[in-house]
């Protein structure tokens, strides 16, 4: 019997497996982004819109509630509210610590007397802020990772867009 060395033949994948495992992930940010932005192109009465538009990104990001935000005379006001908030203040401090940051923040609503935890995202157009997003998750969920942060700041800057287009038309 004859027996050969097989020795050399691998090649490392990992690097490989890590870069399918980003595309996939790119993809699928992609086509949640293109779902939320498709909720809000196929609705004309603008409240309509913006309730599609939280409830396309209540789905896409696994949240429990979802309220944007369209700035009006100086100040964030709701505009649409898809789920159940926690009560109280928490949510207020929320979009306070919103405020005093810059772009995305996650704030444990526990630490402002609440419960559960939130991501807010500010929406700019022009560099001027126009609204803003505040999803809510409860405490027994799992926080929100970086990439659905990352998603919620894609979905921000289509809002932006679409408060001022908002703004226009009326």
């Amino acid at each position: 019997m004859l027996f050969r060395s097989v020795r050399g033949v691998c090649r490392e994948i990992t690097a490989e497996r890590e870069r399918d495992a980003e595309l996939a992930e790119a993809q699928n940010r992609r086509l949640l982004l293109t779902r939320i932005i498709r909720a809000i192109r196929d609705e004309v009465d603008p409240e309509a819109m913006l309730g599609a538009a939280a409830t396309a990104i209540i789905r896409a990001l696994g949240a429990g509630a979802c309220v944007l935000y369209r700035g009006e005379a100086g100040a964030l006001k709701p505009a649409a509210h898809k789920g159940a908030m926690p009560q109280g203040g928490a949510v207020a401090q929320a979009m306070q610590a919103l405020a005093d940051a810059d772009g995305i923040i996650e704030v444990d609503l526990s630490s402002y007397g609440g419960e559960g935890k939130a991501l807010a995202a500010a929406t700019s157009y022009r560099g001027k802020i126009n609204g803003a997003l505040l999803l809510w998750r409860n405490a027994r969920d799992r926080a929100f990772s970086a990439e659905e942060s990352e998603l919620a700041g894609e979905v921000a800057a289509q809002l932006a867009v679409a408060y001022q287009q908002l703004a226009n038309h009326e």
